[in-house]
């Protein structure tokens, strides 16, 4: 639950979007339409990630462009925490 959290607030730090509150928007690409998340801030978010929970992202989640989504990405941390 603490992972969690440390991901909720590093969106909510980061965008400005509270992905606890704004469930409907967990599974939308935050590059999208609906999101428009600049590039920068996903790297960002990336980077954030590193720096908070010392966890690195597997390139292949990378390749496969499955760092696109909140919900890929609380579980791609968790996975590999």
């Amino acid at each position: 639950m603490e992972i969690e959290k440390k991901v909720f607030d590093i969106f909510k730090k980061r965008v400005g979007i509270d992905f606890e509150k704004e469930c409907h928007l967990r599974n939308q690409k935050l590059l999208g339409a609906i999101i428009q998340l600049p590039p920068r801030e996903l790297l960002m978010i990336y980077m954030d990630i590193e720096q908070v929970l010392g966890v690195t992202v597997p390139k292949r989640e990378i390749l496969k462009e499955n760092f696109d989504t909140f919900d890929n990405i609380l579980r791609i941390v968790k996975e590999n925490i």
